[in-house]
């Protein structure tokens, strides 16, 4: 990710059939809020107005959420293949293959490498 100029990234917010998002309490709003909202609505910094901060307003990242994405197994599935395995790459791919019709993620490489340059993950799972 580049440390100056505008930069988009992606988040994503994943349930899963254990623990769906309706019983967890937080919304794709709050999410939004968490990562693009002003220091002067919330009790603490955003992920953009701390990087707008911290950066003396050189870096100015916007957060595109998306979800709630339904992961296909339980959350103990990913947790299971932890120890030998990657399940949150697992993860990843199903994600960005569900979206690759919605989503252009050439807008996500601001530094032009190939690279997305920034993904989040939230879950539901405690």
């Amino acid at each position: 990710m580049p440390a100056i100029g505008n930069v988009k990234v992606l988040v994503f917010a994943v349930d899963f059939p254990d623990y769906p998002a309706a019983t967890r309490g937080v919304s794709i709003a709050d999410i939004q809020q968490a990562f693009n909202g002003s220091s002067s609505s919330m009790a603490f910094e955003s992920l953009q107005s701390y990087y707008d901060k911290s950066s003396y307003g050189k870096l100015h990242i916007e957060a595109d959420v998306y979800g709630y994405y339904r992961a296909p197994h339980d959350s103990d599935y990913y947790a299971d293949l932890y120890e030998t395995e990657y399940p949150d790459s697992d993860l990843i791919y199903d994600l960005l293959e569900f979206y690759d019709a919605q989503i252009d993620y050439s807008d996500y490489d601001a530094n032009n490498d190939g690279y997305i340059d920034g993904l989040y993950i939230i879950y539901t799972t405690p």
